[in-house]
């Protein structure tokens, strides 16, 4: 039903717009922020999530993470299909007008734009859902970047179902909770059963192992819960198979992801 749904649904600037006016506006309007949009020419495509829009502005696509290039640095390693997720960008937008829609204050570390991005014509696809689509971007929000994360979601999960681009590659693969050691440093997604749950210091830890070592957890920064993120909830997924993404860290109790907004967590993997 869902994949027959959204196979229908254009991928168009209004309709996004629509959603973020009901998602921000409507249910929400004491945070509403205000947004700004550059439009031009993207003259060049750098890697699967960036581009510069008249040889000046640098945008990345907000929200979701393609397979990283080594670009200027030797020492790294490309990740698997990357050059595939570049190509698959600029066959989708170089040389085209685009639209790029951002927050004041969505900028990254090196100073790129973070925005929702759409071609300037009379499809007004949105970049994102069809890099999704294709399979060659994962999702991958901040607590600045999580607009549209829902609608996102569920267009990487028909791409995972059909192998689309990046999942059916083995290095894409959603992994157990006891391989998360294995990727340490690594952005990911981990399935399994919540074994127990905790707080303590204002910090909620989800944990899917007893091992302290090398068991895996998932620690809910305290400000999540002013996004949906209640104790409530976090307590009832104990002896519940749930997801979770982001970049895998290691402390004394092990490896670990912080959590910090709902988008995160799939309670219906």
């Amino acid at each position: 039903m869902l994949k027959g749904l959204l196979i229908q649904v254009v991928l168009t600037r209004n309709l996004c717009f629509l959603l973020i006016f009901i998602c921000f506006f409507v249910t929400d309007p004491a945070h509403a922020v205000r947004e700004y949009t550059i439009s031009g020419i993207v003259t060049d495509v750098i890697d699967g999530e960036t581009f510069e829009i008249n040889n000046d502005h640098i945008v990345r696509l907000a929200g979701v993470e393609a397979p990283n290039l080594s670009i200027g640095d030797a020492r790294f390693k490309p990740w698997p299909l990357a050059q595939e997720a570049k190509q698959a960008l600029s066959d989708l937008i170089l040389n085209k007008k685009v639209d790029a829609t951002y927050a004041a204050s969505n900028t990254d570390r090196y100073g790129r734009i973070l925005a929702q991005v759409y071609i300037a014509d009379n499809s007004g696809r949105w970049v994102q859902g069809e890099m999704l689509r294709q399979g060659f971007v994962r999702v991958n929000t901040y607590v600045h970047t999580r607009k549209l994360g829902d609608l996102m979601l569920k267009f990487e999960r028909l791409a995972r179902e059909s192998n689309n681009g990046i999942w059916a590659h083995y290095f894409y693969s959603i992994i157990p909770p006891d391989k998360a050691v294995n990727y340490i440093g690594k952005f990911k997604i981990i399935e399994g059963s919540v074994l127990s749950v905790r707080t303590s210091n204002k910090t909620t830890y989800i944990n899917f192992s007893n091992d302290k070592k090398y068991g895996f957890s998932a620690y809910v920064n305290p400000k999540a819960a002013k996004l949906g993120l209640s104790q409530s909830f976090l307590s009832a997924l104990k002896n519940r198979k749930i997801r979770v993404r982001g970049w895998l860290r290691q402390d004394n109790s092990g490896p670990y992801i912080q959590i910090t907004h709902p988008e995160q967590i799939e309670t219906n993997p």
